[in-house]
């Protein structure tokens, strides 16, 4: 075998596995894309029709769920950690902004607040969680 035909061989084996691999990672996200767009109640009983999609479940989460609400907040919490984040990693490295990050990373260290809290409402029961 020549080396230009192993190089060729090589070649596809190393573009089958890129494929392979690619697959593997997008496989949660068309299992995601075509459960979301089964009519309701086919998921539970195993009877997935892909040739006729619906995207009623979609606009009863709109009536349903305060949706709008749920996407500004992440929205907000998004945006705020993308500009802290930006913030840090341009910041010149010198001890105060070390303390303020390992600060602000230590905060995730702590429990959730019970609801009616002054930090926020937390879980309804009113317990701590971790």
């Amino acid at each position: 075998m020549s080396a230009a035909a192993r190089r060729r061989f090589g070649n596809l084996g190393l573009n089958a596995l890129t494929y392979l691999v690619l697959l593997v990672m997008l496989a949660p996200v068309i299992w995601l894309v075509l459960s979301s767009l089964q009519p309701n109640g086919n998921l539970a009983n195993g009877d997935y029709d892909l040739l006729h999609p619906t995207v009623d479940a979609f606009g009863e989460m709109w009536r349903n769920i305060d949706f709008e609400r749920y996407l500004a907040n992440s929205i907000v919490i998004c945006t705020g950690a993308a500009a802290l984040a930006t913030a840090f990693a341009s910041s010149v490295r010198t001890r105060w902004t070390m303390v303020v990050w390992w600060g602000f990373a230590g905060l995730n260290c702590f429990p959730k607040w019970p609801s009616g809290s002054f930090c926020g409402q937390g879980r309804p029961s009113g317990k701590w969680t971790i």
